[in-house]
């Protein structure tokens, strides 16, 4: 994004969330409501410059086939929830990045721990509320749906600069002098032990310099992690160098700007998903061994096997925590199992969990779905076109071209003649028959209008204030691997006890159809979107005020705050990842 167009989008947000009613006077009017001339003036000025920023073009290359596939309204645009999804999609597939607010589920998450961090949640729902909202209309275009884009990735940036002031201060350096290699590599091992483990974020500076000699211990990832931070600082001084190799080690040795170390730790937030998903990938290929019938299902017992056996940190969550985040399949009596997928995108997988994103698995499924809509470019499609399209659909577990079988043929012809003769792409249904088409990549589909989020780990424990743990007990699981080997003992012996899941398709499937539009869905805002109207404020600046790591940005952006008479809001209060 150019600088100007980067003004205009962090004026806009500041715009709109950042004026108290103290000192709103000509920007507010009446009862405290926001001048949509305003908001219409620099929401304008950031569209019109969506097809002259690189950047946003080529958001908006990747986002079309999206938007293309998604079901619109009367107008042509999206409804408030199907650009959530849209987003949600965009953000999985590209970054691997959780936003919080992007997910379909209606209930909000009533176990937030603050006000501070409920609003940092739902700020992508407010940025798209005010384009809802206040720009009198609920068409939400292609264009609209790319700056939003832009502005949530900006909102993670301003998070980086936020962290990376922080590892800053904690050594005691000033982010206005350079930096020697020694202090910069501490700053960057210091901000990336924090971005991985926020719950470290508040550690004085012994603690954190005891903590990296021994983080080893509690993320095996962590010296694997640090070779890679590396990787990036030297191939980023190789581009310097103009392609001169013999330049490189000069480079390196250079002092390092506060302008430089905040393009490094940009390039860690925005690439650590695709990097932390070899290990992702790893964890997938365990599981797919423990497979015994290729169905992408593992024997609850045999599960907890690598964990009683000290052979992964993986493979030990509860059997009730296992049943909330929707991975645990019971429909078999006596033979419960883990579905693959549906563990390997849940939360519980996800590192950098904190108030805005966090970072998870790779979701391979949405990787297909987009393959799907770009073939497809539109909404529903005849299930005959949808055979050809999804027969010649690769994975890693599923090589493609391929036949599909007769059964997967007849349950989509089902889902057809259920919805006037095509099937919806973004249904229930259909997102289930994915599963089957892709037992391994395409997770178990809950309700689409679950009344229930599924929790990362340290969201569970504090929603039951800290009364229940998410990882089964060692008695737990050795009961569970002992009646696994009971079972198959008895199949050996050719008695009943262990037989394979016939027909999952006909034992699992529902036929309950949910849309992603459907029109039955109620997620109003009621008195929390006043609230979060009214005191965004706070959070937003947190979140967008230090989007521009350039020193006369964050100088311009200081003079605007006190100009409002709002100095205090300068200075960071809470990280947000």
């Amino acid at each position: 994004m150019s600088v100007s167009l980067r003004r205009s989008v962090l004026f806009f947000l500041l715009c709109c969330f950042a004026v108290s009613p103290a000192n709103a006077a000509g920007f507010l009017g009446k009862g405290g409501e926001m001048s949509k001339e305003s908001i219409l003036q620099n929401l304008h000025f950031m569209l019109g410059h969506t097809h002259d920023s690189p950047r946003l073009e080529a958001l908006r290359s990747t986002l079309q086939p999206t938007f293309a596939a998604m079901p619109k309204n009367a107008k042509g645009g999206l409804d408030h929830r199907v650009a959530r999804y849209a987003l949600h999609r965009y953000f999985m597939v590209q970054h691997a990045w959780h936003i919080k607010g992007l997910s379909v589920e209606p209930k909000l998450e009533e176990n937030t721990a603050s006000l501070t961090a409920l609003l940092q949640s739902k700020m992508p729902d407010i940025v798209l509320g005010m384009l809802e909202g206040e720009l009198k209309g609920d068409k939400i275009g292609l264009d609209e749906l790319v700056v939003v884009a832009a502005s949530i990735e900006d909102l993670v940036q301003s998070d980086t600069v936020e962290l990376l002031q922080r590892a800053y201060k904690v050594h005691g350096f000033s982010t206005s002098a350079d930096l020697r290699t020694s202090e910069a590599n501490l700053v960057i091992r210091t901000f990336t032990l924090w971005f991985v483990i926020p719950s470290l974020q508040d550690w004085t500076r012994e603690n954190v310099l005891k903590a990296m000699k021994n983080t080893s211990n509690f993320y095996p990832g962590w010296d694997d992690t640090m070779l890679w931070v590396q990787d990036l600082q030297h191939a980023s001084d190789y581009t310097t160098s103009a392609g001169n190799p013999f330049q490189v080690g000069d480079a390196a040795e250079e002092p390092m700007s506060f302008d430089a170390m905040g393009q490094w730790a940009m390039q860690v937030t925005g690439g650590f998903g695709r990097f932390s998903d070899v290990e992702c990938k790893e964890m997938k290929g365990r599981l797919l061994e423990m497979d015994d019938f290729a169905e992408g299902r593992v024997r609850l017992g045999k599960y907890y096997s690598q964990a009683l056996h000290g052979a992964s940190l993986h493979f030990s969550e509860s059997p009730e925590y296992l049943r909330h985040l929707g991975a645990l399949d019971e429909s078999t009596k006596g033979q419960s199992s883990v579905i693959i997928p549906n563990i390997l995108y849940a939360r519980s997988n996800c590192l950098a969990n904190s108030g805005f994103h966090s970072v998870c698995c790779m979701d391979d499924c949405q990787v297909l779905m987009s393959e799907v809509e770009q073939a497809i470019a539109s909404p529903s499609a005849d299930p005959s076109a949808l055979l050809q399209v999804v027969s010649g659909l690769s994975s890693e577990s599923v090589a493609g071209p391929r036949e599909l079988p007769q059964h997967l043929r007849l349950r989509l012809d089902e889902i057809a003649a259920r919805n006037s003769g095509s099937v919806p792409l973004h249904g229930r249904l259909f997102a289930q028959w994915m599963h089957y088409a892709f037992p391994n990549e395409c997770p178990y589909p809950s309700s689409l209008l679950t009344s229930e989020t599924p929790m990362s780990s340290l969201e569970w424990v504090n929603h039951w204030n800290r009364t229940k743990s998410t990882a089964a007990t060692t008695e737990e699981m050795q009961t569970l691997s002992f009646l696994l080997e009971q079972q198959e003992a008895n199949s050996a012996a050719g008695l009943s006890g262990n037989q394979k899941y016939e027909d999952q398709d006909t034992v699992l499937w529902s036929d309950e159809e949910q849309l992603l539009d459907d029109s039955g869905f109620k997620g109003g805002r009621g008195v929390l979107w006043e609230m979060v109207r009214t005191l965004a404020m706070v959070a937003a600046v947190c979140a967008t005020g230090i989007s521009l790591f350039q020193q006369h940005n964050y100088r311009l952006l200081k003079a605007t705050l006190e100009s409002t008479g709002r100095p205090d809001v300068w200075e960071p209060k809470q990280h947000l990842v």
